[in-house]
This record gives structure tokens, sequence and C-alpha cells, in this order.
């Protein structure tokens, strides 16, 4: 009787290990699945800082080429104003004040913060007798260089 009830022992004991086995399989499978998520989460960052990253390199170089094309754009202006500049004061000299002014408007639009041009405007509406237009372009001009004393002469 003896050797039954060790046998018997023995089953209950295979059968608390295989149980045991078995739940400590499924435990092991959910530690796994959530190492496994784990990882994937940590893959996701990466991934997703990676494309951050890409999304940055490329933005800045967005913001270079704009960049570029905003100086040469505004380089273009400049030397366009100083050329309408050029010959509103050739026709200036040559008393033809109306091509002056129809010059020195249009180099005000390539660059709007070329006092010069605005002195040379008031100047030519001066000598054609529109003093209120004169003064009202002298006071731009003062505006955009304070420091130039031959404009307020000008202006008196």
């Amino acid at each position: 009787m003896g050797l039954l009830l060790k046998i018997s022992q023995n089953v209950k004991n295979r059968t608390l290990t295989q149980k045991a086995t078995v739940y400590h399989k499924k435990n092991l499978n959910k530690v796994n699945l959530l190492s496994n998520k784990y990882r994937m989460k940590k893959l996701d960052i990466k991934k997703k800082r990676n494309k951050l990253a890409l999304m940055l390199v490329i933005f800045s170089g967005i913001i270079l080429i704009v960049l570029l094309f905003m100086n040469i754009y505004k380089n273009t202006n400049i030397k366009r104003s100083l050329e309408f500049l050029n010959a509103g004061k050739e026709a200036f000299n040559n008393k033809e004040y109306g091509n002056a002014i129809k010059n020195f408007k249009i180099s005000i639009k390539f660059n709007p913060n070329n006092y010069e041009a605005y002195n040379f405007l008031a100047s030519s509406y001066l000598m054609i007798g529109q003093n209120e237009q004169a003064i009202k372009y002298y006071r731009k001009s003062i505006s955009l260089n304070p420091k130039n004393s031959e404009t307020y002469r000008l202006l008196g």
C-alpha cells in the first residue's frame, strides 16, 4: 500500500509540476509579449526620431534655399534700382523732369529704402513746381537717412 501511495503522490506531484510549468510558460509568454512590445515601442521611437531628424534636415534645406533666393532677389532688385536711379539722374541733369520722375519711381519700387531716389524724386517735383509732392518725398528721404544734411537744406 505504501507503494501505491508513493505512486499516487508522484502522479499528483507531476501534475502539479506540469501545471506549474504550463503556468510558468504562460507567464513567460506574457513577459515575452511585453518585452516584444517594449522593443517595438523603442523601435517606433527610434523611427520617429529618425523621421523627425530627416524632416528637420529637409526643412533646414528648404529654409536655406528660400534665403538664398531672397538674397539673389534682393541683390537683383538693388541692381535694378541703381540702374533706374542712374537713368533718372541723367534725365534730371538733362532737365527732362517727367522722365526723371518715372525713373526715380521705378527705382523706388525696386528698393523702397533708397533715400537718394526719394531725394532726387523730390527735387524733380520741386523743379516742375509741385512743391507739396517735393516736401512729401524730401520728408521720406529724411526718414530713411536722417543724417543727410543736404536733404534738410533742400527742404528748407
